[in-house]
């Protein structure tokens, strides 16, 4: 398929090894990482170099985020920085942090790696579900068994 195609092109373009793993359909939506090919017992299938992992340290201080946008500048300071005890005591803990790190790295922020790997990511409506709605709009759904 095209997205094989492309996710192999963006594992090349990394220095990744290309012929062990492949991307394959799953379903509408649906995608699974499998083996391309027999691997024997200690081969690795697939190694990712921590230069393109976002990773968090225990201090709140994200490694792997090439920037930020000012949005999230001005609401968390910069990610990459060590949290101040101010900023823990509001619950800017690592893993939120992190999660923050994953939205600016899919928004633009995360590098060329990241600018790639977000087309691969479901867009949010494909996302949602109905326990994710307000309540004021789980009343507009038609299906009484789907709204309760």
């Amino acid at each position: 398929t095209a997205e094989a195609a492309v996710f192999s092109d963006l594992l090349a373009a990394h220095g990744l090894a290309t012929d062990s793993v492949a991307l394959r359909s799953n379903g509408p939506g649906g995608r699974t990482l499998v083996a391309a090919r027999d691997l024997g017992s200690d081969e690795v299938a697939l190694a990712v170099p921590r230069r393109l992992l976002l990773t968090a340290h225990r201090s709140g201080a994200i490694g792997g985020l090439a920037g930020q946008t000012d949005l999230v500048w001005d609401a968390a300071g910069d990610l990459r920085e060590e949290v101040g005890e101010a900023m823990f005591k509001r619950g800017a803990t690592w893993d939120v942090r992190l999660a923050l790190a994953v939205l600016e790295a899919t928004a633009g922020c995360g590098g060329e790696l990241w600018d790639a790997y977000r087309r691969f990511l479901p867009l949010p409506h494909e996302l949602s579900s109905p326990v994710c709605l307000p309540a004021e709009l789980l009343a507009e759904l038609r299906e009484p068994a789907v709204a309760s």
